[in-house]
């Protein structure tokens, strides 16, 4: 009868398998767990290096082979956790709003053309839309708009006003 004993609680116990080795207690296991966790990340991610191409491969023949299926996946995940996508994707928005204005302004640098193309698709397909919603908002906002500009005229005047003497 072969007996170990326990490195984390110094308690003797038998194993049930030959690598066992601690005692069957949770905060033992938990211990043994711990201890092994650096270990076994440096192994996985040795191991994922390693099999790099390999894993590539089998991920796209997967992908390829079952795109109605993961599309599903991702649907139902989405529906499912449409709150904690939202906490996350604005607490996301809120930390980096600055790159993410980069981001944009370097988007819209570069692709100048395509964009002024698509607004202007946008807006000859939509024109008497645009139109009625410009009339409407502009009917319901006029008593704002006219304040608005009386103060832009009146702080015109006052800037171009000079002293003379």
């Amino acid at each position: 009868m072969i007996t170990k004993t326990c490195p984390h609680c110094g308690i003797a116990f038998k194993p049930t398998r030959r690598k066992q080795l601690s005692c069957a207690r949770k905060r033992c296991i938990a211990a043994q767990a711990a201890e092994s966790r650096d270990r076994i990340t440096k192994y996985q991610a040795a191991h994922r290096a390693a099999k790099q191409d390999t894993i590539a491969k089998s991920s796209a023949a997967y992908r390829a082979a079952n795109p109605d299926k993961i599309a599903q996946y991702q649907a139902t995940y989405r529906a499912t956790h449409r709150d904690q996508i939202a906490e996350y994707q604005a607490a996301y928005r809120a930390a980096n709003r600055d790159k993410i204005a980069k981001r944009h302004a370097a988007h819209r640098a570069a692709n100048r053309k395509k964009l002024a193309g698509r607004t202007a698709a946008y807006r000859a397909a939509l024109r008497d839309e645009i139109a009625r919603r410009t009339a409407a908002s502009n009917a319901a906002n006029a008593k704002k708009r006219a304040k608005q500009n009386a103060a832009s005229r009146v702080a015109k005047r006052l800037s171009k006003a000079r002293i003379k003497r």
